[in-house]
């Protein structure tokens, strides 16, 4: 996010001056932050800004509607929701459902409403629960949650509001014995390493284009910056930044269901070590059987050969790391078993149609 601003911002030559206000301050006053920096404009990237009339450029880049006639940046709650059912529609759950964050913002409602419209879509109906407090210490949280998940039909898909309530998720269902993702498949938002990665299980989640959402930010404010110095006003625009894409990890890896035992297990090796290097030859030594046969129930299984399944295993990892921002191109082709940088460049631009943006 703060990339995207600098990018945007500099084009013009202007600097940016990043504020943080403390949590523990009370909520921060708009007006009263203006008045210290005097700044030529002024990005609000926060959900409880106090907002007050002030006589500069503002655009708010957040999680929440802002009402007074702003100009907004938003994540596209509604792509994100249908992007959350696609994910877990495409690996054969009966039952659907969305757990919903406790507080009071726009993007609960969008992404339920997306979410639901596309299962239905499918012919399938969710159920919703929606939590009435975050406090992990809370009894009747996590009692309601254990209810709820206990009851839904098996084996069903669950999209959490975001990732610390995908986590909430998880821990319930493996306190309750279910198996994730056999049983309960699960979906978060944001892709916050605290959550997706340090669980029970890794979780699947959905990445917010937070450095587009910037960009945009930058550029709304240097066009208001502009036409305030020409005297021109302009109506207030909200900008919708769709997601990135799925970050796909155990919590709904495909593979699971499977119903033929050799193909399974085939499949399970392949989702573990496809990032090592291994081989068509290593699948086949780890079921057990000869190459015709292992080679025959995995066609049967998937359509598809062994090696092709390697071969996107490791792409679709390498692609989901690029989409998650944390690492760079060469380091993402070390990470997944490519043997160099410019071999992943050119099955990145084969398969996708172009090369890195």
């Amino acid at each position: 996010m703060k990339a995207g601003l600098e990018k945007s911002l500099a084009l013009r030559g202007f600097g940016l001056q990043v504020v943080y206000t403390p949590p523990n301050r009370g909520k921060p006053n708009l007006k009263e932050l203006v008045r210290i920096w005097r700044p030529a404009g002024v990005v609000v990237a926060v959900t409880d800004m106090q907002v007050a009339d002030v006589d500069l450029p503002t655009v708010f880049l957040s999680v929440a509607h802002v009402d007074g006639g702003y100009d907004q940046v938003i994540d596209d709650s509604a792509e994100i929701g249908r992007m959350a059912a696609a994910e877990l529609l495409s690996i054969g759950n009966a039952s659907f459902a969305y757990v919903a964050h406790p507080g009071d913002y726009y993007w609960i409602g969008d992404r339920l409403q997306a979410f639901r419209k596309t299962v239905r879509s499918a012919g399938k109906r969710i159920g919703v629960c929606r939590l009435p407090t975050l406090r992990m210490d809370d009894c009747g949280l996590v009692a309601s949650l254990r209810t709820f998940v206990r009851d839904l039909p098996k084996p069903c898909g669950i999209f959490a509001a975001n990732d610390e309530i995908a986590s909430l998720v998880v821990s319930v269902a493996c306190g309750l014995g279910l198996r994730v993702p056999e049983d309960v498949a699960v979906v978060g938002v944001d892709d916050n390493p605290a959550f997706v990665e340090n669980g029970q299980v890794h979780m699947t989640s959905i990445v917010p284009d937070w450095k587009k959402a910037g960009e945009e930010a930058g550029r709304i404010l240097l066009g208001r910056i502009l036409s305030t110095a020409d005297g021109e006003k302009a109506r207030p625009t909200c900008v919708k930044v769709p997601p990135l894409g799925v970050v796909r990890r155990a919590s709904t890896h495909r593979m699971m269901r499977v119903e033929n035992t050799i193909a399974r297990k085939a499949l399970a090796f392949i989702r573990d070590y496809a990032t090592c290097g291994i081989s068509s030859s290593d699948v086949v030594a780890h079921v057990g059987c000869s190459r015709s046969l292992a080679n025959l129930r995995f066609r049967e299984a998937t359509g598809h050969s062994i090696l092709t399944e390697i071969q996107n295993v490791r792409f679709e990892k390498a692609r989901d790391l690029l989409n998650a921002g944390h690492h760079d191109v060469k380091a993402v082709a070390a990470m997944c078993g490519y043997s160099s940088t410019s071999f992943f460049r050119r099955e990145f631009k084969a398969r996708n149609g172009q090369g890195f943006r």
